[in-house]
Order: structure tokens, then C-alpha cells, then sequence
């Protein structure tokens, strides 16, 4: 089981890695689109073309939609991968928690009838006139 899990850990990191690549692509992608816009209406208003819609310009606006898009993609993915390791991660503490606490109860046990077997020994020792002086 522990295994398996640090494999699923190990895919989600490597997902939630990919998830951050692809967000910076696209962030650049929208960067140089926009660039392509500002060059394309700057050259057309050195040619003298009045600014209008061209098939080349409809064309950036939709890359640049489309960009937006998948940006919002990858950033919903990315917050549910990370909502899946912070889940994987607060169970294994509480499962580490309960672990310990079920040692910690079974020492005790053990510790409380160590305690019970020492004063039942001391007892068949001890007499009325050799009374135990406990130190404090």
C-alpha cells in the first residue's frame, strides 16, 4: 500500500509539474500574440491601411482566445491537483497520528503492567517492619 502510494504522489507531482510548464507556454503564447497585434496595426498604419478587422488579425484574436482558454484549463487542473496531494497528504498524517497514538496507548498498558508486576514483587518483599521509603 505504501508503495502504490508514493507512485500516486510521485504521478501527481509530475501532473501538477506539467500543469506549471504548460501554464508558462501559454502565458508566452499570449505574449507574443499581442506582440503580433501591436506589430500588424503598426505596419498597417505605416502602409496606410485604415485599422480594421483582417482575416490575419481574427486570426491572432483567436489563438489569443483560444490561449486564454487552455490557461484557464490548466489553472482548474492545477488547483485540483493540488487539492489531491493536500488530501493525500493530511490522511497519511492522520493515519501516521492514529499509528502512534495506538503505540503510545500500548506502552502505556505495557508500562502500567510493568509498574503493577515491580510493586507486587516489592510487596511480597516488604514487611511491616521494613516499611519501603518512596523517593519524591
Amino acid at each position: 500500500m505504501l508503495q502504490s502510494s508514493q507512485s500516486n504522489m510521485a504521478e501527481l507531482h509530475g501532473v501538477s509539474q506539467g500543469l506549471h510548464i504548460i501554464d508558462g507556454h501559454l502565458c508566452n503564447l499570449r505574449t507574443k500574440i499581442k506582440f503580433l497585434l501591436v506589430v500588424k496595426k503598426s505596419l498597417d498604419q505605416i502602409q496606410g491601411i485604415p485599422v480594421t478587422i483582417t482575416p490575419m488579425s481574427e486570426s491572432l484574436f483567436y489563438l489569443d482566445s483560444r490561449a486564454i482558454l487552455m490557461k484557464d484549463w490548466t489553472e482548474s487542473c492545477s488547483k485540483r491537483v493540488s487539492v489531491r496531494i493536500g488530501l493525500f497528504y493530511h490522511t497519511t498524517n492522520l493515519w501516521v497520528a492514529n499509528l502512534t497514538k495506538s503505540v503510545s496507548e500500548a506502552a502505556q498498558k505495557d508500562s502500567s503492567s510493568m509498574i503493577t508486576s515491580a510493586l507486587r514483587s516489592v510487596d511480597v518483599r516488604c514487611t511491616d517492619s521494613n516499611p519501603i521509603e518512596w523517593p519524591l
